[in-house]
């Protein structure tokens, strides 16, 4: 007897659990590719915008005898050289219609604001100007944001008095100043640090903006600068030193492996003195690029820098020593 066409044309259950089986086979194969590729173009995008930065630094200098900036985006009188719609790296790439940072975020970072637009922060004692959070709102909308982070170095460039154990290491008054050409003549340009990708911990309240009713993790405004050592100098007190801990990861592929910080990024991008940006990898998942401890959690010195490899300089810049 000839089979009916309905009975030619079904599918066995079995059938159509090998074929829902397959189907999520090929799901699972293809998702990681997918998005480990959305990744790589996010840190495309990301390296873009870095380089960016550095045209803008590049012009900025060109205009201003060489510096790179006016100092730290840091809204407070003992800490840059003016409030931060008028001063700082981000003021002076808006205002000088050189780049505008709050369109050029880092698009891999859990942060999408700058710590320093935390209103407790902005308005800490000290300020340069009292800013209503309406205010804020305004600065953001007109670019004066940043999810990366500065480097110290571009900032401070050096303590002024090196064996001064009192010196305030974000005081204009006792650094060299903002970074500029002629502070770079003893080190490779290749190897200083500008801004980075930021250490974000997303877990920490402190830490956290509100954004029109939202809350939001936040990047380091800058890295925390020279820590000192038994090297050699007078009564064994220098600082020399740079301590990264600030600059961390943005990027990776989806790992399921959630740091102490909140997030799971693994790469991160630093912009340097010549223009370049370039890549770095979390190796232990601490969510940060920290400098290498002993068992009792303390630095080790001589100060390696595991994640950076022999890539990144972070002694002092006037004399090149490492």
């Amino acid at each position: 007897m000839q089979e009916s066409r309905t009975e030619r044309g079904a599918f066995t259950l079995i059938e159509l659990l090998v074929v829902i089986a397959i189907i999520a086979l090929l799901i699972g194969i293809l998702l990681p590719a997918l998005g480990a590729a959305r990744d790589a173009g996010r840190q495309a995008v990301g390296s873009s915008n870095l380089r960016q930065f550095g045209v803008g630094f590049f012009a900025y200098s060109v205009d201003n005898d060489g510096y790179y900036c006016s100092g730290a985006w840091w809204n407070r009188t003992t800490r840059s050289h003016g409030a931060i719609d008028e001063s700082g790296w981000v003021a002076d790439q808006v205002n000088g219609g050189y780049t505008v940072p709050g369109n050029l975020l880092s698009p891999g970072s859990p942060a999408r604001f700058s710590q320093q637009l935390i209103m407790t922060e902005l308005n800490s004692s000290g300020s340069w100007r009292t800013f209503t959070e309406a205010e804020r709102d305004d600065l953001i909308t007109r670019g004066f944001n940043t999810n990366y982070t500065q480097s110290w170095y571009m900032a401070h460039t050096e303590v002024r008095n090196r064996t001064s154990a009192a010196a305030d290491l974000y005081n204009p008054r006792d650094t060299i100043g903002p970074l500029a050409d002629r502070f770079l003549a003893n080190v490779q340009t290749t190897m200083v640090p500008l801004l980075g990708d930021p250490h974000t911990d997303a877990t920490s309240a402190s830490e956290l903006i509100s954004y029109r009713g939202d809350p939001y993790p936040t990047a380091k405004l800058m890295t925390d600068g020279p820590r000192a050592g038994a090297f050699g100098g007078p009564n064994g007190f220098e600082w020399r030193w740079q301590d990264f801990s600030d600059f961390g990861p943005a990027y990776g592929p989806p790992r399921g492996i959630f740091n102490a910080r909140g997030h799971s990024k693994s790469v991160g991008q630093l912009l340097f003195a010549d223009g370049h940006a370039d890549s770095f990898r979390d190796a232990d998942n601490n969510g940060t690029f920290a400098p290498e401890t002993n068992a009792g959690g303390q630095t080790v010195v001589p100060v390696n820098y595991p994640d950076f490899g022999n890539r990144v300089f972070f002694g002092t810049l006037t004399n090149g020593r490492p």
